[in-house]
C-alpha cells in the first residue's frame, strides 16, 4: 500500500463485507473480499479498498485475543475479588476495548494496562501506586517551568532498531529510525552516530516525518543505531492574562495553507465532527476561547485509553468524538482537526516524551542505583495551535486530561498553550510519507516514532522488530548554557 492510497479508508466498504467484519465472521469477510476482487465490474479504486482492508482484517485478529472469562482471570491475578459483573459494566461504558470474533465478545490484549491507568480506584485495588515518581516530576517540571517562564535540556538519546530472530532472513532491507527535526521548542540538532555507517541516510530538516534511513542488503542480522542529541527550550505563556508585547511572540514562525488543511481519511469535516464543533464554539467571540473550548472537550469528556493500531481505524477522529475515548495520539489529533475546522491553523507533533532517573520524590538523580525510575523515552503525540498575538501555542490533550482527573488544576491548564521540555519532536505532520518512502504498508502509515522495516516483499509490524531508545543525558540548563 502506497502512502497516497490512505485517502481510500474513507471509502465505505460494501455493506455484506461490513457486517461479517463487526460480527467477527473474518473467513467470511476475507471470502466476500476475494469474491470482488474477482467482479470486473468492480471498480479499480474500490479493489485497492478492499485489499487494504485484508490487512486490517489480519491486523484485528491479532489485537484481541481475550475471552471475557480469560480477562476476568488476568484482572484477579491482581484483584481477586473482582467480579464479571464489574467487568461487563467497564464493556459497557467503553471502560474495556472489545470487538467480537466469531460473534462472541473479545477483549484487547491491553485493556488492563488502561484500567490501572485510567482509573484510580482499581489501581488502588490492584495495588499499583496512583502517585508514582514520574507524576510527582512532572508536577515539578510544570511549576518550575511556570515560575521560571522559561526552561530547556539538553538531551542524548540512543535509539536502536533489530529484525527479530524469528521473523529475520537475508536479503534487501529498508529501516528507518526517527531523529529529531528544527522545530519551534526543538534546537541545536546534532546527529553523533549512526551505525551501520556506509548505507546510512540522515534525512533533510524539511521532512513531516524526519528519519535516517538505511536500504542495504542483509546477509546477517544486526541492529541499526542512531545517537543524537538536541536542546528542548520552551517559553511559558500565561494565556489567563492579556498579551504583552514587549514579551513578544514566544514562537514567532508563521503558518502555512496546509496548517488549516483537512485531509482524508482521519481530518475531514464530518457531520459528527461539524456538530460537535458548532455546539462547542457556541457563545465564543475569540479563537482563543473557541481551541480552549476543544481542549476542554479533549481532557474532560475523552477518557484516555489505549488503542488498537491506528491502521485499523476508518475515521479517527469520528472514533474519538463519538466514543469518548482514544490516546494522546487520536486526542491531538482530534483538537487539530476542530481548530482547522474553526479557522485555527493548528499542526501535529510527537516523538518521544523523555524522563530522566528519578528517586522516589520524584527528583531527578545521575545514581543509576538510587533510582527508583530509571531514565526512560516512551512515544508520545501531541499538537500545537496559532493564535494572535501569542503565536504558535502548545497543547497536550493526553497529559491535560490526566491532570484534570488527578484534580491538578494548575497542570491542566497548563497543558492549555504551554509544553514541558521532556519532548523529542521527529514529526510535524500527520500522514506524512517517509524519505525514501516504502513500498509495502508501515506499521504506521501515519506517524512515525519507533520506526519502519520492510523486505523487498513486505513491511514488518511490531511483533517483527524491537526498538530500544536509552536516554543518555537529559540535562536541565542553566540561563548561561
Amino acid at each position: 500500500m502506497k502512502q497516497e492510497d490512505i485517502a481510500l479508508f474513507g471509502v465505505a466498504l460494501p455493506e455484506d463485507i461490513e457486517k461479517a467484519k463487526w460480527a467477527g465472521d473474518f473467513v467470511r469477510a476475507k471470502r466476500l473480499i476475494r469474491v470482488r476482487l474477482e467482479d470486473s465490474r468492480v471498480p479499480a479504486f474500490m479493489k485497492k479498498r478492499l485489499v487494504m482492508e485484508q490487512e486490517v482484517l489480519d491486523r484485528l485478529q491479532t489485537e484481541y485475543t481475550l475471552t471475557p472469562r480469560q480477562g476476568l482471570d488476568l484482572i484477579r491475578r491482581k484483584i481477586p475479588d473482582f467480579t464479571m459483573e464489574e467487568l461487563e459494566h467497564l464493556m459497557d461504558t467503553s471502560a474495556v476495548d472489545w470487538i467480537y470474533k466469531e460473534g462472541k465478545p473479545c477483549l484487547a490484549a491491553r485493556f488492563f494496562n488502561t484500567l490501572t491507568d485510567v482509573y484510580p480506584d482499581i489501581a488502588k485495588r490492584a495495588g499499583i501506586p496512583t502517585q508514582d515518581p514520574e507524576t510527582f516530576f512532572r508536577m515539578q517540571e510544570v511549576e518550575r517551568i511556570r515560575r521560571q517562564g522559561s526552561s530547556a535540556r539538553r538531551i542524548r538519546i540512543r535509539s536502536t532498531i533489530t529484525i527479530k530472530k524469528e521473523s529475520f532472513r537475508p536479503g534487501r532491507v529498508l529501516v528507518h529510525l526517527p531523529i529529531p527535526k528544527e522545530q519551534p521548542n526543538m534546537t541545536d540538532i546534532r546527529i553523533l552516530s549512526v551505525q551501520p555507517t556506509d548505507t546510512a541516510l540522515i534525512g533533510s530538516m524539511d521532512q513531516g516525518q524526519r528519519t535516517v534511513s538505511w536500504n542495504e542488503d542483509m546477509s546477517a542480522n544486526h541492529p541499526f543505531t542512531v545517537e543524537y542529541e538536541y536542546v528542548s527550550r520552551v517559553v511559558y505563556r500565561d494565556l489567563s492574562q492579556p498579551f504583552v508585547p514587549a514579551e513578544g511572540k514566544a514562537y514567532n514562525e508563521g503558518y502555512t495553507d496546509a496548517d488549516l488543511e483537512l485531509k482524508a481519511p482521519h481530518m475531514e469535516a464530518t457531520p459528527t465532527l461539524r456538530a460537535l464543533k458548532d455546539e462547542l464554539v457556541r457563545g465564543k467571540t475569540s479563537k482563543l476561547e473557541m481551541a480552549r473550548a476543544f481542549y476542554d472537550f479533549c481532557t474532560t469528556k475523552v477518557v484516555y485509553s489505549y488503542m488498537r493500531d491506528y491502521f485499523e481505524l476508518e475515521e479517527i477522529t469520528d472514533y474519538v468524538a463519538a466514543g469518548l475515548k482514544g490516546d494522546c495520539g487520536v486526542q491531538a489529533l482530534l483538537f487539530i482537526t476542530l481548530c482547522r475546522m474553526a479557522g485555527i491553523p493548528a499542526r501535529w507533533q510527537s516523538g518521544l516524551y523523555v524522563v530522566p532517573a528519578l528517586l522516589s520524590d520524584g527528583r531527578e538523580t545521575k545514581d543509576p542505583g538510587q533510582a527508583a525510575q530509571q531514565a526512560s523515552a516512551g512515544a508520545h503525540d501531541w499538537a500545537m495551535f496559532y493564535i494572535e498575538p501569542w503565536g504558535w501555542l502548545f497543547a497536550d490533550p493526553s497529559f491535560g486530561g490526566s491532570a484534570y482527573r488527578a484534580g491538578r488544576t494548575d497542570q491542566w491548564n497548563f497543558y492549555f498553550g504551554n509544553l514541558d521540555t521532556l519532548r523529542m519532536a521527529a514529526n510535524s505532520e500527520f500522514q506524512a510519507a517517509l524519505v525514501p518512502d516504502k513500498n509495502f504498508t508501515r506499521n504506521d502509515p501515519y506517524d512515525n516514532q519507533l520506526g519502519e522495516i520492510e523486505y523487498e516483499d513486505r513491511g514488518l509490524i511490531s511483533k517483527d522488530r524491537t526498538v530500544k531508545n536509552q536516554v543518555l543525558e537529559c540535562r536541565l540548563l542553566s540561563s548561561e548554557d
